[in-house]
């Protein structure tokens, strides 16, 4: 049991009241399947006596949605500019610029995005040390049109660091200091969310394509490397990416993803008889 306390006036009774059930506050294994064995009780201190409080879940599932700003994001480039080769970062305000590239309609609900030619556009973004760290994930919805190379989508690498790209045979890879984890085919003119997820602390590389787990391999020593983000290209003329690139997201974590559709995570609600009183889930 977990004991909580609810506080407030005096003249709040039978309120309803909300709480988080995220993985890492319960273990949602050891939940019966009905999850009836989620109950809230309440310890009366004027009578003594402690009564459970009916409740209702709330099943919070995956889906596809514009990404939080929260605070392991250290770059954020939805693209959703008017106008201009100036491409904002909502989170720490580390802006690029872009080369070349069309703003057009991004992904449907999410605004606008950047087309790349396949040629020679890009979008660069300077370099600086929040970028950097050991624990790292880049992600981004991409819609491509043709193949002529690998396309490259995130690009942090020269002979080292680290990389999110599509292969020349439309596979999907995670790259870091020489490892990679690599997917299957992705068919051309369709979105797909891709992320690469790279753990220093489990020397791990992860790749995500539309919330699942698609292949996983070990992370070599070194793949962390001070140079400036690229979007769209390896370098002038080489890994090109033809297509559609949006929401582009840096953190300075290694995420966990989950598919459109599946569990997230619940939420329980209840009526508080009264504030100022002890609670127990």
């Amino acid at each position: 049991r977990k004991p909580f306390q609810i506080t407030g006036p005096d003249s709040l009774q039978d309120y309803s009241v909300r709480i988080s059930l995220t993985p890492d506050f319960i273990d949602y294994n050891l939940l019966r399947e009905d999850k009836r064995d989620l109950m809230v009780t309440y310890f009366d201190e004027e009578t003594g006596q402690e009564s459970e409080v009916p409740v209702w879940l709330e099943t919070l599932r995956g889906a596809p949605e514009p990404y939080e700003n929260d605070s392991s994001t250290v770059g954020l480039y939805s693209f959703d500019e008017e106008s201009g080769n100036l491409t904002d970062d909502a989170s720490l305000g580390f802006d690029g610029t872009a080369f070349g590239t069309e703003i057009i309609n991004g992904k449907p609900g999410f605004g606008r995005a950047r087309e790349f030619d396949g040629v020679d556009d890009d979008v660069r973004v300077p370099y600086h040390a929040m970028l950097d760290s050991g624990d790292q994930t880049f992600e981004a919805w991409v819609y491509q049109k043709n193949r002529t190379s690998n396309a490259l989508i995130v690009n942090k690498y020269t002979y080292e660091g680290r990389q999110l790209a599509i292969t020349i045979d439309g596979r999907p890879y995670a790259l870091g200091a020489g490892s990679s984890a690599l997917g299957e085919p992705l068919e051309l003119n369709h979105w797909y969310h891709l992320a690469a997820v790279f753990s220093d602390s489990e020397r791990k590389i992860r790749l995500y394509v539309n919330g699942y787990l698609e292949a996983d391999s070990n992370l070599n020593p070194g793949s962390v490397i001070s140079t400036g983000l690229l979007i769209g290209r390896y370098n002038p003329g080489n890994a090109q990416f033809n297509g559609t690139i949006d929401e582009v997201r840096i953190s300075n974590t290694a995420r966990s993803f989950h598919p459109a559709g599946t569990v997230k995570s619940y939420a329980l609600w209840f009526k508080a008889p009264r504030v100022n009183a002890s609670y127990s889930l």
